[in-house]
């Protein structure tokens, strides 16, 4: 009777004692594979570098043009600026509003400041420039005054001291007149003189520039 009892036991402790149940490699296979299930946008496990601030599954914007900061540019300069760096308003002008009719003079080309004495003797050179918007080719110089002060007249002809002549060497034809010096028409010291006159079409037109007035000895 103690034999049946303990043979059923001996049994369960054999079984007991055999080796881990084995798994199947393929099992393990499955499992790796759910591992290495790719996930948008990789493939096979290769996925592509992190994005750069800004860009999107590697579209990125376009480089910055010079002097813009990420497509933030500033706005383009006006016509005769650079960098936003303008020259100075003529005399008459603020910022770049003119009053109409407001051309560009240029009193005794070629020199700054525009120093000359005022005796009466000799005559005071001005240039009167074109533009894009202005011939001063189709002036005319029986018209023109600085500051009351005519064009000089010489020979029997009386004959206008006027002549064009490209004096800024920007490829556009310029007005040269020479106006006759009175004594006594300018303060000494610095300050500015208006020319004014009409084109042949009767339009009027005006300029100023900065002239320096040397005091009589």
């Amino acid at each position: 009777m103690k034999r049946l009892i303990l043979l059923p036991l001996l049994l369960w402790l054999a079984a007991c004692q055999q080796s881990p149940t084995e798994t199947n490699p393929a099992d393990d296979t499955m499992a790796l594979g759910a591992v290495l299930t790719d996930t948008e946008p990789c493939s096979n496990g290769d996925c592509p570098p992190p994005d750069d601030p800004g860009c999107t599954n590697g579209d990125c914007p376009p480089p910055d043009d010079p002097g813009c900061t990420n497509g933030d540019c500033p706005p383009p300069d006006d016509p005769g600026c650079t960098n936003g760096d303008c020259p100075p308003d003529p005399p008459g002008c603020s910022n770049g509003d003119c009053p109409p009719g407001t051309v560009l003079i240029d009193i005794k080309p070629g020199s700054y400041p525009n120093c000359f004495n005022n005796d009466g003797h000799g005559v005071i050179p001005v240039a009167i420039l074109s533009s894009a918007t202005f011939d001063a080719t189709q002036i005319d110089a029986s018209t023109v005054t600085l500051e009351g002060l005519s064009i000089g007249a010489r020979g029997r002809a009386n004959k206008l001291m006027a002549h064009l002549e490209d004096v800024n060497g920007d490829g556009l034809i310029d007005l040269v007149v020479q106006i006759e010096d009175v004594d006594g028409a300018f303060t000494s010291g610095n300050g500015t003189a208006t020319l004014t006159g009409y084109l042949f079409d009767g339009s009027s037109f005006q300029g100023t520039d900065e002239i320096c007035v040397v005091p009589n000895n």
